[in-house]
């Protein structure tokens, strides 16, 4: 008699019922919740601080460009094409992190490289330049 109840209590002891695997799940559904409220905001962060510093390489290959390279029927300020085709960038990374190719800005005596930002149109708030503060990455990510 000992051994039947021993072994109906070790047979109910084997499994997992569904309701903790369901408790088990909700869990786990409220930890990637929080992490992806946490995640979300650093990977546009992340974004737009891998495109300024892919606008400062534009920007040295221009400069580079124009002081070395620089023939005189040349263009006085070089395309990001000018740039892949004088092999001072290579042609695998010419694109921004949304997709779209960066350009080169001339300014009176400066050069800068820049990303026309998540939206794709030029001169809008979200551009982003090689020389950024590092203040304002986190107002571009929230645009």
């Amino acid at each position: 008699m000992d051994e039947k109840r021993w072994s109906r209590g070790r047979a109910r002891r084997r499994g997992v019922t569904l309701v903790e695997v369901l408790i088990v799940v909700a869990i786990m559904a409220m930890i990637a919740g929080a992490v992806t409220l946490v995640a979300f905001p650093e990977l546009r962060k992340a974004r737009v601080r891998t495109a300024a510093m892919g606008a400062a390489a534009v920007r040295d290959a221009a400069n580079i460009y124009q002081e070395v390279d620089l023939v005189e029927d040349g263009p006085a300020c070089p395309s990001v094409h000018d740039l892949v085709a004088a092999r001072k960038l290579l042609p695998g990374k010419t694109a921004d992190p949304w997709g779209r190719s960066y350009r080169v800005l001339c300014e009176e005596k400066d050069m800068h490289g820049a990303s026309n930002g998540r939206d794709g149109k030029p001169d809008t708030p979200d551009d982003v330049r090689d020389d950024i503060a590092p203040g304002d990455v986190a107002r571009i990510a929230d645009m």
